[in-house]
């Protein structure tokens, strides 16, 4: 899997790949990328925290989700190795797409 974002000037892109053994390999994080890729994907904040909890078996609220957004916490690798899964899962899903995904805002 690979995810890429062409995201505004502003807003910090972020590239990760997910190598063949599950290591997450990210160059650069944002709470705002990662705000825009939620709603970009379609996703509450409440269905993400689903998603992730589902993925992770650990519990994961909406509040944990908006802490994130907000740049007052950051989740772990376990958690953020499942967001980026769960929201590749949800933009292919809305944009019928299976190879590199492109997101920008307006789009």
């Amino acid at each position: 899997m690979h995810v890429a974002s062409n995201t505004p000037s502003g807003l910090a892109d972020l590239a990760a790949r997910v190598a063949a053994d599950g290591e997450v390999q990210v160059m650069q994080y944002s709470p705002e990328w990662l705000a825009t890729v939620r709603r970009a994907s379609g996703l509450t904040q409440e269905d993400l925290a689903e998603r992730l909890a589902s993925a992770t078996g650990r519990p994961v609220r909406s509040s944990y989700i908006s802490a994130w957004e907000h740049g007052k916490r950051t989740p772990n690798a376990q958690v953020f190795a499942a967001l980026l899964a769960e929201l590749t899962a949800a933009l292919d899903a809305k944009n019928k797409r299976t190879d590199k995904l492109y997101i920008s805002r307006g789009a």
